[in-house]
């Protein structure tokens, strides 16, 4: 009754017909038009057991697991940018080609401050560079080179370089990551002296489940400064993560979730030993139109503020 079934649609159609197991055949059929050129192509799956079907199960594919410092990212970027309080933010961005041009305009009316920037940065894709230069108002010059994978797969080296042109004060920092779809290390390079201080941090997962590790290494005075440690599960529509830091004396987790593609909620919460304090949020984000240019935003805090925010884009 198998082959029967089978053989009357390999007959009937033009298929090319697989077997996957002995009850369920994947079958491409070829409808051409006589009088025109057009082809129609589609996928059928039979299952001798369920009938005709798209799919009996949904396969993930591998996603690579976020750096140590974006764990959690979704959740923070929901719950804190796009609020400025007492500030005006305005962004511009232009782009030809491989380069770009983008200037940052905020003024604080508290502080009767203005903080501006102008950043442009050119890119060499056959040599998988990019050059980034950048100039702030307090007069401080920050270069930047990254080059991805070049030297290995997945590999990716940032060289920065900052300078206070009228101090002559300067810093300088390397960072290495790797990235594959169950790794993601770093280590970071902070020259502050001649002996550089050395973070490393690694994130692993298996099937959405991530665990990860973070410290921070004062070279200079052979002691470890910082460690970390965070365990979380993320998939495209779902993210928890929870963290440990400052030696076990300040906790914090946080979850997202996409409802639909214009609705998000987000959360979170943290806790300190030291002050014995609880510190929450709880956020959403909706979207106004398809090309996301428009959005609002909502969120409520532990002192009992609701926050309003609304970001639209001009152009996009």
């Amino acid at each position: 009754m198998q082959h029967e079934a089978i053989g009357l649609l390999k007959n009937r159609l033009n298929t090319e017909c697989k077997a996957h197991r002995e009850d369920e055949w994947t079958c491409a059929v070829n409808a051409a038009s006589a009088g025109s050129v057009e082809v129609t192509q589609f996928s059928l799956k039979y299952d001798l057991e369920l009938g005709p079907t798209r799919s009996r199960s949904t396969v993930l594919q591998p996603m690579a697991p976020p750096s140590f410092s974006d764990l959690g990212k979704d959740a923070k970027d929901l719950l804190t940018k796009n609020y400025f309080f007492g500030v005006l933010n305005v962004k511009f961005g232009s782009s030809v080609g491989d380069h770009k041009l983008s200037s940052n305009f905020n003024q604080h009316f508290k502080a009767k401050k203005i903080a501006s920037d102008i950043e442009g940065k050119i890119s060499f894709p056959s040599y998988g560079a990019t050059y980034c230069e950048k100039w702030t108002s307090e007069d401080v010059l920050k270069s930047e080179l990254t080059i991805e994978d070049k030297l290995v797969k997945g590999m990716k080296q940032t060289f920065s370089y900052s300078r206070q042109v009228f101090d002559g004060l300067s810093s300088a920092s390397i960072t290495n990551g790797f990235k594959s779809d169950t790794v993601n290390a770093n280590v970071d390079v902070f020259f502050k002296s001649a002996i550089p201080d050395i973070t490393p941090s690694l994130v692993v997962s298996h099937l959405g489940y991530l665990a990860g590790v973070d410290f921070k290494l004062d070279s200079t005075n052979r002691q470890l400064q910082r460690a970390n440690f965070a365990v979380g599960y993320q998939v495209p529509e779902f993210a928890f993560h929870g963290l440990i830091s400052n030696w076990g004396k300040c906790f914090g987790a946080s979850i997202s979730q996409r409802i639909t593609d214009r609705f998000e909620l987000a959360g979170s919460v943290s806790w300190s030993r030291d002050t014995e304090q609880v510190a929450w949020s709880v956020g959403s984000k909706y979207v106004l139109d398809e090309q996301n240019g428009h959005f609002v935003k909502a969120k409520l805090d532990h002192l009992t503020r609701i926050s309003l925010s609304l970001t639209t884009y001009l152009t996009k």
